[in-house]
């Protein structure tokens, strides 16, 4: 077989990387179909967290940080807990006539592959386009991959904040705080994003004409966060903040303890599922962040990947989500895809499979048997 030009490999590759990753949530769909056809799974994909973001596409936000349900009981949350791009972008969809929640699926779907096209960019740029791909598709393929094919932010989270790290890897630094900025206003991991950026930026406002977009980039990447920041505390009449949200939420920060408590009460109560597998994940985390040392990555990666931990562990929050907030931690994927890119092509594919398998049938599960928000 002729060998193809560089650039006409690095395109076929991408293809494989976006066919493999759209495989992997068509996979989810079709197990999901089959694992209960009595129930309509499209209406599943709505459950949890995700009616939250419908309800503001369609509604809009509160204006209190919490309210009595109509039928009377115990406090209502606010929806101000949720930051907004994701479900404005839904509203902006069904504008054209389509409902809620088709739109929502829409739009994950597409931030879906423009989140794979941008981890096949970030492998490339680590150690080449074949460990891009494997990286791309092993996003699909992770326990809480089912949200990649639901209303939740997840995806339009991971195109953001992929893109910020490939530009920053690119020195596009002005280009990559645009994306930091969009990222701030659809999940507060995005402060990692931040923190990249200002790794990369805040070196460079010493140095001779450098200096001005340096600085540019640094004010910009965190004010999409404080904007919303901003736009809650005028929303409650400047009366409580996003954080005070938050509490009401049960979701503070105390640098993990709450959540390392939480998570071994349940498993000596033996509810192993998915408490189980946000403990495996966990400690997957761990190993795979002290991987990337010796791999030599860019340290603006492990930089994310090290705030990015920090945010999503050391808070207080319900502790099943944990394994649908890991995806965000797409860096600690490049160890495994390293790995996989060294493998027999058909050997790794298939790896790669078993996993897309495995994860289609735990998130049937989750959308069906599990009572709770994923």
């Amino acid at each position: 077989m002729p060998q193809l030009p560089s650039n006409q490999r690095i395109n076929r590759l991408l293809v494989v990387a976006l066919v493999g990753f759209g495989a992997t949530r068509a996979l989810t769909i079709v197990v999901a179909l089959v694992y209960n056809r009595e129930e309509a799974v499209f209406e599943l994909t709505n459950k949890g967290d995700a009616t939250w973001y419908s309800g503001i596409a369609g509604n809009g936000y509160d204006h209190t940080m919490s309210r009595p349900l109509p039928e009377g009981g115990s406090l209502r949350f606010s929806s101000l807990a949720f930051f907004p791009l994701y479900p404005y972008l839904i509203r902006a969809l069904a504008a054209l006539g389509l409902s809620i929640g088709i739109t929502g699926l829409i739009v994950t779907f597409f931030a879906g592959l423009v989140a794979a096209w941008g981890l096949f960019r970030l492998g490339e740029c680590v150690r080449g386009p074949r460990v891009g791909v494997f990286l791309a598709i092993l996003l699909g393929c992770l326990p809480g991959s089912v949200v990649l094919s639901m209303v939740l932010s997840e995806a339009t989270f991971i195109a953001l904040a992929v893109w910020a790290l490939v530009w920053l890897l690119r020195d596009r630094i002005l280009l990559s705080a645009i994306f930091c900025f969009f990222a701030g206003l659809t999940r507060p991991t995005a402060l990692a994003v931040v923190a990249a950026v200002w790794w990369i930026a805040i070196p460079r406002l010493f140095r001779k004409g450098q200096s001005l977009r340096s600085l540019a980039a640094s004010v910009l990447s965190v004010t999409g966060f404080l904007s919303y920041q901003v736009f809650v505390w005028l929303r409650l009449h400047r009366q409580a903040t996003w954080f005070d949200v938050e509490r009401t939420w049960n979701s503070n920060f105390d640098f993990g303890m709450n959540f390392l408590i939480e998570l071994k009460q349940k498993l000596l109560i033996h509810q192993w599922v998915p408490y189980s597998i946000v403990a495996v994940l966990t400690i997957a985390c761990v190993g795979l962040f002290i991987s990337l040392f010796p791999l030599k990555v860019p340290p603006v990666l492990i930089v994310y990947s090290a705030c990015a931990f920090v945010v999503v562990f050391g808070q207080t929050n319900y502790v099943p989500s944990r394994q649908r907030f890991v995806l965000g931690h797409f860096v600690l994927l490049l160890p495994i895809a390293i790995g996989l890119s060294k493998l027999r092509a058909w050997l790794g594919y298939g790896l790669l499979a078993t996993a897309a398998c495995a994860s289609a049938y735990y998130g049937s599960w989750l959308l069906y048997d599990y009572p709770w928000s994923i």
